[in-house]
Formats: structure tokens, C-alpha cells, sequence
């Protein structure tokens, strides 16, 4: 098992698994000046590195949603990734769970959920029945999601925010910490504020700004 990143959604990855006693291979960056160094007790290698994609389980401990690209680079040549789900977190009846997604302590799903592929659901975050995720969603520590919510691929729910029951949230949104969201929101928009509001449309560079 190896870790993408060496950050610190990595670093909590890692306590993880450590927590579900599965041993973990070594952290993985791309361009890695870090190579050789050790950080938790695991080394830190460069991706070039990386063997044999038929003995090697992976999983992306990297926070930002942009990490889909390099996700779906490894998956085309082969690698395989695991989902994870800590021991302290809940998962209901009916949930589905992509693979390469992270569930962390003290979450909750209730039932009826599904959630995509490559997500992340930090700490104590809460999803209510009936949501829907879309692939390499990201819902921050405390975040609280209402029945029935649909989240867009690579959308960012940040810390502390809520999203009332029904509504839609499209793709590549970005939710400012403790926002509540009311209504609808369009894709490649940045929200914030009670209750949430567009601030602005955004790009992919504007993205690396945020994260």
C-alpha cells in the first residue's frame, strides 16, 4: 500500500491505516526532492519509482481535487486503488462507496448515499440520506450535507459548511468554510458566506489559488 502525497491529508491517511493495522509501503510524489526521506515511519518515494502495478494497491492522499489527473494517469497504466473506511467512522444500510475514496473518524452516512469514486469525507463530516456524489469530491472536517444534496465531480465542501436538503451543486464548485448553501449552485463557481453566494466563476489556475 502505497500513499499519493506527503502532505498532510497524507500524513492523516497514513495514521489511518496505521489505526486499521495495514502496513503502508511508503508515501509517493511526483518530482520529489524528499526522495529517501523518511516521514511516519514510512519512506517517501519518487513516483517513477513505483513497481510492478499488478502487486501495488495505491490510495490519493492528496486533498485537492486536482488531484484527478494523476489519479487517472496511474489507473490507465494499471495501478490499482484501495478504499478506505476508518473503524470509527458510520456507514448505513444501502451506502455505496467508490473505489479509492477515504471515509475518516467520525463520519456519517446514513443510508441510501452514494458516493463516487476517489472522495474524500473528512473528519466528521455528515452526509443524510438520499445524497449523491459525483468522482474526486472533497467534504471537509465538519461539514454537514441535508438529504437528497447532488454533488458534482471535483467539487470542495470546506470546512464547517452545510448544504440544505434538495439542493444541486455542480461541478468543480468550490464551498468557502462554514457556508451555508440555500440554493443551486452552477458549475465552476466559487461560494461563500450565510447564505452562500457566487462570488465568481473559476478556472483551473484559479483553482490552485484556493487549495
Amino acid at each position: 500500500m502505497y500513499i499519493l502525497g506527503a502532505g498532510g491529508m497524507a500524513r492523516e491517511v497514513k495514521v489511518y491505516f496505521d489505526d486499521l493495522g495495514i502496513q503502508v509501503g511508503g508515501f509517493v510524489e511526483q518530482n520529489s526532492h524528499r526522495s529517501g526521506q523518511e516521514l511516519k515511519g514510512s519512506l517517501v518515494i519518487d513516483a517513477i519509482d513505483l513497481g510492478d502495478p499488478g502487486k501495488i494497491e495505491l490510495i490519493a492522499g492528496i486533498g485537492s481535487p486536482l488531484r484527478r489527473r494523476w489519479v487517472e494517469d496511474l489507473e490507465a497504466g494499471g495501478y490499482r486503488f484501495k478504499t478506505l473506511i476508518h473503524k470509527n467512522a458510520y456507514v448505513g444500510e444501502d451506502v455505496k462507496i467508490g473505489d479509492g475514496s477515504i471515509v475518516c473518524p467520525g463520519t456519517i452516512i446514513t443510508t441510501d448515499v452514494q458516493i463516487g469514486r476517489h472522495c474524500i469525507l473528512n473528519v466528521k463530516a455528515s452526509i443524510n440520506h438520499d445524497c449523491v456524489s459525483g468522482d474526486f469530491v472533497t467534504i471537509s472536517p465538519g461539514a454537514t450535507i441535508g438529504g437528497g444534496v447532488e454533488i458534482g465531480d471535483e467539487t470542495w465542501v470546506g470546512i464547517g459548511a452545510t448544504i440544505i436538503q434538495r439542493v444541486k451543486i455542480g461541478k468543480g464548485v468550490f464551498i468557502a468554510a462554514g457556508a451555508v448553501v440555500v440554493n443551486d449552485i452552477p458549475d465552476n463557481s466559487l461560494v461563500m458566506g450565510i447564505p452562500a453566494k457566487v462570488v465568481r466563476q473559476l478556472t483551473p489556475e484559479s483553482w490552485k489559488t484556493l487549495i
